[in-house]
Parts: structure tokens; sequence; C-alpha cells
């Protein structure tokens, strides 16, 4: 499975495309998770600022759906947006992280 391109922002409107790459399976037999972070630079701890789980949308093999994360209000004292795919199995697919804030911002 994949997430496609996207800049995330403090205005992002939290759509995010997913691409099933599986063979066999849908990802609604999946879980997803997301988190927005601040890392307070310098300083070793992380705060965490939102966190939440996804309902699993319905995609069949090499399809791509669209999914929605109400989070704008967490984005606004975060540094980074994490997203977790986990399959059928309970074993972590992959964290995806994107910086919330932009070099030109």
């Amino acid at each position: 499975m994949q997430v496609k391109p996207i800049i995330i922002n403090r205005q992002w409107n939290g759509k995010l495309f997913l691409e099933n790459r599986f063979i066999y399976t849908d990802l609604k037999d999946c879980s997803f998770k997301w988190k927005t972070v601040n890392t307070n630079f310098g300083n070793k701890k992380e705060i965490v600022s939102g966190n939440g789980i996804l309902k699993s949308p319905q995609a069949k093999p090499g399809e791509v759906v669209m999914v929605e994360i109400n989070c704008l209000d967490r984005l606004q004292n975060a540094d980074l947006f994490l997203f977790t795919a986990t399959d059928h199995h309970g074993n972590e697919l992959y964290t995806w992280s994107w910086p919330v804030l932009q070099p030109w911002e």
C-alpha cells in the first residue's frame, strides 16, 4: 500500500489518497492511525499534539481511495504529521512522515 504524494501544512484539507498495492488483500482488512507531533527542536522529548485511528476504507487491490483526517486544529501546534499503516496480521507496514512547517513558511 502507498500514500500518494502530498504536501501537508497547517492549511491542509485532511485528504490522503491511499493506493492498495496488495495482490489479494482489501484495505478494509488493514488499520491506519495518525499522529501530530511537536518535536521541540533541541530537546530530546517530542510532544504528541494529536492522534487518532481511521476507519479502514474499502479498496480492492489496485484501487486508490481517499480518506479524510480531521486534524486541522492539531496541526497548528505540530512540526510533523505521521501516518501509520498496519497489515491484516498486525505488522506495521510503514509510517510516513511529513513536515508541517514548509521551508517557505
